[in-house]
């Protein structure tokens, strides 16, 4: 090859790519610039007991435990929440949706839900006829309730594997 056919298709390259490139590198500058400033004004909010006792009048021990009967009473945020406790819901009628992370949920009549600590949760609806029941237990109480557990990691595993999972009658009626 000639050198001079060499310094051609450099210059070439060089002169219709770079524009190009240093283009796509500013909008991407931009782009993570506007993305760093609106992350700083604009915090999650979270989901916990003191979030929602204004909300309801159910059964409320301290700050640690709360048993809502009329989970469909509670306002739905317009943004997404992330989850400061555990909660554990029972759908009775109708149906739920929403996102945890990017992974959507729907929970119908006997499904449980295991929503965990520091999820975001976003986009929720819920049909006009839901009904549900909830338990939402703080951190600290949690830890204090697990402390002598054994075997603890495959209750860990099942509830990050099975996010909702249905009841039959029989064990609803438990519930």
């Amino acid at each position: 090859m000639n050198l001079t056919y060499i310094i051609v298709i450099y210059i070439n390259i060089f002169l219709f790519n770079f524009p190009l490139c240093v283009w796509h590198l500013l909008k991407t500058f931009v782009y993570l610039y506007y993305k760093k400033e609106n992350m700083n004004n604009s915090e999650i909010k979270l989901l916990n007991l003191e979030s929602i006792r204004p909300f309801s009048n159910d059964g409320f021990i301290e700050s640690n435990l709360a048993i809502l009967d009329e989970f469909q009473k509670l306002p739905i945020p317009n943004e997404p929440r992330r989850v400061d406790g555990l909660i554990m819901g029972l759908g009775l009628k109708g149906k739920a949706q929403y996102t945890v992370g990017t992974e959507e949920r729907m929970i119908t009549m006997n499904d449980v839900i295991i929503i965990n600590d520091n999820q975001v949760m976003d986009n929720y609806m819920i049909s006009p006829d839901f009904e549900g029941i909830a338990l939402i237990i703080s951190n600290e109480f949690f830890n204090e309730s697990i402390k002598g557990v054994d075997d603890i990691s495959s209750l860990f595993i099942f509830s990050r594997t099975h996010p909702v999972f249905n009841l039959n009658e029989d064990r609803k009626s438990v519930v």
